[in-house]
């Protein structure tokens, strides 16, 4: 095991006792606030990716409608 992944054993190991020393309520308390800050990244992710998506079909598009006018000029 190298330095870095002894030091996340580590980080990881003083989490769970930190949260083993919370209470039963703020235990789950602290799981709903996990859980909604892991929804919020992925909707970020997602609108992102849509983001991302329709941009390139934009893009792509683009490179069609020039195909087609390059193409009626060459049929022409």
């Amino acid at each position: 095991m190298d330095a870095s992944q002894t030091q996340k054993t580590s980080s990881f190991q003083n989490a769970i006792a930190a949260v083993e020393a919370l209470s039963t309520e703020e235990q789950t308390l602290l799981i709903q606030i996990i859980q909604e800050r892991l929804q919020q990244k992925q909707n970020k992710q997602v609108a992102s990716d849509i983001k991302d998506t329709k941009g390139f079909q934009a893009y792509l598009a683009s490179k069609q409608k020039r195909f087609e006018v390059y193409k009626n000029l060459a049929d022409s």
